[in-house]
């Protein structure tokens, strides 16, 4: 279960990391910098989130959604994550402390398939959890589910990784689904949005969200995603992609704070 809710502003509970410590020197004051983050600074405007410093993955603490009013906006503009329906990965820690029908983990179209986007969320039946992935393209859609594998109350490594033809999920590095897709080029119809249907459709998503990427036209390998996942101990983003390895990152959350109601995103350069 969730131990201890809070948010952490500054540089609370020891240190907890902002973006401008990331921004220089990405691991360590040695001139390392994150690529442009999609020419904005790509935070995270959040309602009604914070930061759980008890149950973590990885860093000073996870970000609590608590399935009834929480969700988390990216910024930017809609034509920014074009490259979500043409070849990306997606790589996030989820903790879910409970697992609802249609509950979203990631969405852009507001799962309706007349809109343009991407969406991830669970689908239940029974004692069954699968979670089901969907391209929409103004009444076209190519998804799949993958097997009953997600769980509550544990860490899990969940990851997409879409090459421009086929769909990958893994969970904990372990291929649980994979379908045929077609790319498309079209401005998606809202900006991404976590824990919530991108305009309100749906349920909300109730758990813990830790270190959380998004790349442009590059799938992470199986050594990447092996080291990801780190036999369960988790690694960080910043430690797995180092200087010189880091085209195609978009966006990068390590969700270890939230300060004025927003959350960092840690890939921005100086």
């Amino acid at each position: 279960k969730i131990k201890q809710d809070m948010k952490i502003h500054g540089t609370a509970k020891g240190g907890a990391i902002g973006k401008k410590d990331f921004g220089v020197a990405f691991g360590g004051g040695n001139g390392d910098t994150y690529p442009d983050s999609l020419g904005s600074d790509a935070n995270i405007d959040e309602t009604n989130c914070t930061i759980d410093t008890s149950e973590k993955i990885l860093g000073v603490g996870s970000l609590s959604l608590n399935g009834s009013s929480a969700y988390g906006d990216l910024d930017g503009s809609a034509s920014d994550y074009g490259f979500l329906t043409e070849a990306f990965s997606l790589s996030m820690w989820l903790y879910p402390t409970d697992i609802g029908h249609k509950d979203i983990i990631f969405d852009n179209c507001d799962v309706e398939t007349n809109n343009v986007g991407f969406y991830c969320r669970f689908n239940v039946s029974g004692a069954d959890n699968k979670i089901l992935v969907s391209f929409c393209n103004n009444g076209a859609s190519d998804n799949f589910e993958t097997t009953a594998v997600w769980t509550t109350d544990e860490w899990q490594l969940f990851q997409v990784l879409y090459d421009g033809s086929t769909m990958t999920v893994y969970r904990n590095g372990v291929n649980v689904g994979s379908a045929s897709a077609s790319a498309f080029s079209v401005t998606p119809s809202f900006l991404p949005r976590i824990g919530w249907g991108a305009n309100g459709n749906d349920n909300k998503y109730t758990g813990l969200i830790d270190d959380m990427v998004l790349f442009d036209e590059r799938i992470i390998s199986s050594g990447e995603r092996a080291s990801l996942y780190n036999s369960g101990s988790g690694e960080l983003v910043s430690t797995v992609f180092a200087s010189g390895d880091r085209s195609g990152l978009k966006v990068y959350y390590n969700m270890d704070e939230i300060t004025a109601d927003v959350i960092l995103n840690n890939a921005i350069p100086t």
